[in-house]
């Protein structure tokens, strides 16, 4: 995944288009990619467990992004017009 954005990346959710599967990928969860992956940086997902999903399947990768409430941080989904389309290899 590239940032290619001006906010940083806590994580990205990814949703099958044609199935309807939403898998939720946390960056805190991956060592190659640290807690989130700043705007220009790079991370390769291949250390996810992406097994709901089938090589060919068509998804939709949405930014999840780490905002501030009063004074608690929180992940917030974005909506789908952020994201982008792509094919599972």
């Amino acid at each position: 995944i590239e940032n290619i954005g001006n906010v940083a990346l806590y994580g990205v959710e990814i949703r099958g288009k044609s199935s309807g599967t939403i898998k939720s990928l946390s960056f805190t969860k991956a060592n190659s990619c640290g807690s989130t992956i700043t705007v220009g940086e790079t991370c390769d997902v291949g250390d996810f467990d992406l097994a709901d999903f089938k090589v060919d399947d068509k998804v939709i990768v949405v930014p999840v992004i780490l905002g501030e409430t009063n004074s608690n941080k929180k992940a917030f989904i974005c909506d789908t017009d952020y994201g982008v389309e792509t094919t599972v290899k």
